[in-house]
């Protein structure tokens, strides 16, 4: 592996399941990380640091098949929301019925969880970022648009569209908007096909309203040069993003500092890479940025390998199947 990364402590994690998919994590108070599966119905707490390190399901959900992303519960100690799916397709990219649970982990001899809602209005939840104990930020890429979701219902409200910087790019584009994060007075997305990052200033509203905050000004292209963008992350301070591109395997840099007109600058800190799928910034340690990464493997999934578009699957153009996923 090769690439400036002088300043950063990069933490590849490849302890997962070579079976499963992963698209999103969460670190853990213990600094342990919880990892949702696409292709299966479990969570995994796993000690990143550790190669030799083996995935412990801490939960198991039921009567669904795959756990698609989940984030943590601001001011809940130990607790996520976690977004399932009943049908899961991962060769066809494709999966359906959506719901929201609440996992508390904060016992740890008795894990529990809670379904909240089903997701009515949110076509294709990829990105997932938390605003409140009672709120998070969903990215639908069908949709190409950010909706605020009351986690504790499985409501939804449409806080942005912008179908310019959201929409799949290129003609074989199959995810557009697909990453979210919030820092520095602004809520940062990312577009998968595109290769782009974009940003929209917010202002926070009273806890009582029914959606935490509201946009306060124009999308801003900040960069447009990062071919595929999967794993994406911004600085608590607003000033340097990361991206994981998982067809070409690499990490990239992007600086924040100076985003006029699309301007940002970036460079590449990590290669050879096997599909980065998923990113988390942790805590500095010896005076270098600790990002921690997620690389799945090589199985076949249906956005690598040329599979159905989602604006095909929205369509209804593709049959459904059955899929079996057994857990161990």
């Amino acid at each position: 592996m090769s690439g400036d990364n002088s300043a950063l402590d990069v933490v590849l994690v490849t302890q997962l399941p070579p079976d499963g998919w992963f698209e999103g994590f969460a670190i853990r108070p213990s600094n342990h990380i919880l990892v949702p599966d696409l292709n299966s119905p479990v969570v995994y707490d796993l000690d990143p640091e550790d190669p030799d390190s083996e995935p412990q399901i801490v939960y198991t959900f039921p009567d669904v098949v795959a756990t698609l992303n989940l984030c943590p519960v601001p001011g809940r100690a130990d607790t996520y929301t976690v977004l399932t799916a009943d049908f899961c397709d991962l060769a066809a990219s494709r999966w359906e019925g959506f719901a929201v649970w609440q996992l508390d982990l904060s016992a740890p001899a008795s894990p529990k969880a809670a379904k909240t809602g089903d997701l009515k209005d949110i076509v294709l939840p990829l990105g997932l970022c938390p605003v409140a104990e009672r709120f998070a930020l969903v990215a639908d890429s069908t949709k190409a648009c950010i909706s605020v979701l009351d986690v504790t219902k499985g409501t939804s409200t449409t806080l942005l569209t912008d179908k310019a910087s959201m929409e799949p790019q290129g003609e074989n584009g199959i995810f557009g908007i697909n990453r979210l994060s919030i820092a520095g007075g602004y809520i940062w997305y990312s577009n998968f096909s595109g290769g782009t990052i974009h940003r929209a200033p917010y202002k926070m509203e009273p806890a009582d309203g029914q959606t935490p905050l509201r946009i306060v000004g124009p999308v801003e292209l900040v960069t447009d040069n990062l071919i595929h963008c999967d794993g994406f992350h911004v600085s608590s301070d607003g000033k340097t993003a990361y991206t994981a591109n998982c067809l070409d395997g690499c990490l990239v840099e992007t600086d924040l500092t100076k985003v006029g007109g699309g301007g940002a600058s970036s460079k590449q800190v990590l290669d050879r890479l096997i599909s980065p799928t998923c990113l988390e910034i942790g805590t500095d340690a010896n005076g270098k940025r600790k990002v921690f990464v997620i690389c799945c493997g090589e199985i076949e999934v249906g956005w690598m390998t040329g599979g159905p578009s989602w604006k095909d699957i929205a369509n209804a153009t593709v049959a459904t199947v059955e899929v079996t996923v057994s857990t161990e």
